[in-house]
């Protein structure tokens, strides 16, 4: 599988996605491997999700929102050459992995300069990354 993500180091370059991708993994080791990429600015990929995030402010500067339902609804309407699967989480999606992050080596590795983490059930606690 892989995951692109912005290269926001607080929320997707941290030991706390990293510790969340890794408990992904072992719940669903099927998928064998997550290779986490970050976008560069100037890339396609980065070009992509400005459009995609463009349309939903577009729509959302349109629609008064007081309730999930209508965010939900908000979504699956943008209209996009994509349609937005949109999946509405529950209680029980969320975990609570501040505690076990604590006790992580993770933050030996200067996450503002990787371009790559990789998740593996080869190696169920360890990261690979490129820089």
């Amino acid at each position: 599988m892989v995951l692109w993500s912005d290269s926001c180091v607080p929320g997707n370059r941290s030991r706390l996605m990293s510790i969340a991708l890794l408990d992904f993994l072992n719940m669903h080791p099927e998928d064998e491997t997550i290779s986490q990429k970050f976008s560069e600015t100037g890339h396609a990929c980065i070009q992509e999700m400005n459009a995609a995030l463009s349309s939903i402010d577009a729509a959302m500067k349109k629609t008064k929102l007081f309730s999930p339902v209508e965010m939900i609804r908000m979504l699956t309407s943008v209209k996009r050459n994509h349609i937005f699967n949109v999946i509405e989480l529950q209680d029980k999606d969320f975990l609570n992995i501040q505690l076990v992050a604590q006790f992580t080596s993770v933050d030996k590795m200067l996450f503002s300069q990787v371009k790559q983490l990789i998740y593996s059930t080869q190696q169920p606690y360890s990261i690979s990354y490129k820089l």
